[in-house]
């Protein structure tokens, strides 16, 4: 995934540098601000995955219309599944303070291409912001989670799990992970604080780890297999296709520290401590 990221950095970075020759703009003193959002900001993209971007319009309006379609428009003839949105960074923040969704996205974005300081600043802002709003911000994911779950499996048993949205999935981590983000360093792993603050020792957090690392080797070979839409881990599919016996050990290995101990829960005063 990390690998994936930064040769779409490299691609991108260039692409941009290119699209800005054409309109005779500096890259330097571009309208626009090329950022990663999503899996691709955590530098951790899915094989086949979208190309989830942000477009900050840090000029004109018409200059940076011109310039998001000078970029857009030759990746999508190319075949590429980009997401995008273009607006100010003051939208964007607004946006973020009633949507989830943009919400967590922020909280990953990362410059690509253009002026590096307008992505810091906005990323700056929403981060003080969300630690005065930390609580709520916690129980719309909470809740967010419950309706995943009911959706796309809330045992971590399932023989056939959803590796990114089922229960003990790669979103669960990514959900925790925003949680904690308003309490942990720049640059840093968020999960790192529930150690900190004694919610898990190191080895059920390197448990963790190891486990969201297996599931995104996992998640990668299923979209080589396949596609990029395929998530659920059909094993007797997937062997009768490619002779994957790996995938016989899957359910054992893909979760460890849930199987090691079931149903464990945080209890609410520790998780209040982390969050409070």
């Amino acid at each position: 995934g990390r690998l994936h990221a930064r040769l779409l950095d490299e691609v991108l970075g260039k692409h941009f540098a290119a699209a800005c020759a054409s309109l005779g703009m500096s890259p330097a003193r571009a309208p626009v601000v090329l950022a990663a959002a999503g899996s691709y900001g955590r530098g951790a993209m899915a094989l086949r995955s979208d190309v989830d971007v942000r477009l900050l319009a840090v000029g004109k309006a018409s200059p940076a219309r011109a310039l998001a379609d000078a970029i857009l428009y030759p990746l999508w003839d190319a075949g590429l599944a980009v997401g995008h949105q273009l607006a100010v960074p003051s939208e964007m923040l607004a946006l973020a303070k009633d949507d989830l969704a943009t919400a967590t996205a922020t909280y990953d974005f990362r410059t690509v291409a253009g002026d590096a300081s307008a992505v810091a600043s906005l990323v700056a802002k929403f981060v003080a912001r969300a630690k005065t709003r930390a609580a709520e911000m916690a129980r719309a994911l909470a809740e967010d989670t419950k309706r995943r779950h009911e959706r796309y499996g809330d045992s971590v048993y399932l023989l056939e799990p959803d590796l990114k949205l089922g229960a003990g999935g790669l979103r669960d981590l990514e959900v925790a992970r925003w949680m904690l983000a308003p309490f942990s360093s720049a640059g840093e792993d968020s999960l790192s604080v529930l150690v900190e603050r004694g919610a898990l020792d190191a080895r059920e957090l390197a448990a963790a780890r190891a486990a969201e690392a297996f599931a995104w080797r996992a998640r990668n070979r299923l979209h080589a297999l396949f596609d990029s839409t395929r998530r659920k881990l059909d094993a007797p599919l997937a062997r009768q296709q490619a002779g994957q016996r790996w995938l016989d050990r899957v359910p054992a290995k893909l979760f460890p520290f849930a199987l090691e101990r079931p149903r464990r829960r945080i209890p609410q005063s520790r998780l209040g401590q982390c969050l409070g």
